[in-house]
């Protein structure tokens, strides 16, 4: 199972040599979390409907991918891996067009033409310093005290808002041998937070 997981990352890195390392790994940390490469490889929508379902995953799992990450991710899938929906057959000198398969209609928020260039997304503020030290602690705090007792699917499936992450927090803060200090605990609160983007 796992040599046929890197066999399917190689052959994804394969498809994008010129994208940035960093991108690369965000998708196959993020995305490839919950599905297989293939999985995500067969899709092809327009960048618009790709930011949609980025959104929707954060939605899912705000711990797993953060706000910052969603436009990166979606700038992955649609310019270095390419996507997207092939483009319209053009007409021949003779008037006919010749026919090209395909993928099934989607549903598009914007002609595709403009939607494959989209500009630059606006640059994000600069997070607190709170936010960046969560963002550098979180990770792995989270990690090493919720993975005692739980997977790390089950932590980033079941804590899916502020408010149920601070609730399950301070539960599990009071459970023996979790380990999770009130320190620890404020920790992981400032990095849900800055993850969800509230």
């Amino acid at each position: 199972m796992i040599a046929a997981l890197s066999v399917t990352l190689a052959a994804l890195h394969a498809l994008a040599p010129a994208a940035p390392p960093a991108a690369a790994a965000l998708f196959e940390g993020r995305c490839g979390y919950c599905h297989s490469a293939a999985r995500v490889t067969s899709l092809r929508m327009s960048r618009s409907q790709w930011r949609k379902v980025v959104r929707q995953m954060q939605a899912r799992a705000p711990l797993l991918i953060g706000r910052g990450e969603v436009e990166v991710l979606v700038r992955y899938l649609v310019n270095d891996l390419k996507l997207v929906p092939p483009e319209a057959p053009r007409r021949a000198a003779t008037g006919t067009v010749a026919p090209v398969p395909l993928a099934p209609p989607v549903e598009l928020e914007a002609p595709p033409s403009e939607d494959l260039v989209s500009p630059a997304p606006p640059a994000e503020p600069e997070p607190p310093p709170e936010d960046a030290e969560a963002e550098a602690l979180g990770p792995a705090l989270l990690a090493d005290r919720c993975s005692k007792c739980h997977t790390l699917n089950r932590v980033f499936t079941k804590i899916d808002s502020l408010a149920a992450g601070e609730a399950i927090i301070h539960r599990m803060r009071k459970k023996t041998g979790s380990g999770i200090s009130p320190d620890d605990a404020q920790v992981l609160l400032r990095f849900l937070a800055s993850r969800a983007g509230r």
